[in-house]
């Protein structure tokens, strides 16, 4: 298998407060990877720099083959890379469906396209029956599952017609 993925000597500092030290790792394609650690550690830093919201001082940031240090969020979500926070922000006063429609958007070619692609991917989270509740209307599991819905919706993948 080849990475995906692939952060080379990686470090980032605030204020002379070093978050991350020379971090390196490799993500195979068609994988799934845990990052762990304590508070404090550099996860989130880590996530923040790959996604583009910080840039590294040092190293480099390589996904499938390219190297993306530097890019905007917007860039590297166009690219296939997609996040979800710790704390959910979605469109309260929007239905489930809406809030996916809105990743959706950046993917496909039309509203008309991107509504099919959020109904299945809502269908495929398990949030069906509250596709057109409110966000407000859900428990925090249920805007966890919004929150992966909305960032498989920016993804490559289109459903079937």
């Amino acid at each position: 298998m080849s990475a995906i993925l692939t952060l080379q000597q990686v470090s980032k500092s605030f204020r002379g407060l070093q978050a991350l030290a020379s971090v390196s790792l490799e993500i195979e394609t068609n994988t799934i990877a845990a990052l762990i650690g304590p508070n404090g550690a550099g996860k989130t830093t880590l996530f923040n720099i790959i996604a583009g919201a910080q840039t590294p001082d040092s190293g480099a940031i390589i996904f499938d083959g390219n190297r993306i240090n530097g890019l905007r969020p917007d860039q590297v979500c166009a690219i296939g890379i997609a996040r979800t926070l710790q704390i959910v922000k979605p469109f309260m006063s929007l239905s489930v469906v809406d809030n996916v429609v809105i990743g959706a958007l950046s993917r496909c070619s039309g509203v008309k396209q991107a509504r099919h692609c959020a109904e299945v991917i809502v269908d495929n989270v398990g949030l069906s029956s509250k596709r057109d509740l409110p966000a407000s209307a859900l428990t925090l599991p249920d805007r966890k599952l919004l929150e992966l819905a909305r960032a498989l919706a920016t993804s490559r993948w289109s459903p079937p017609r």
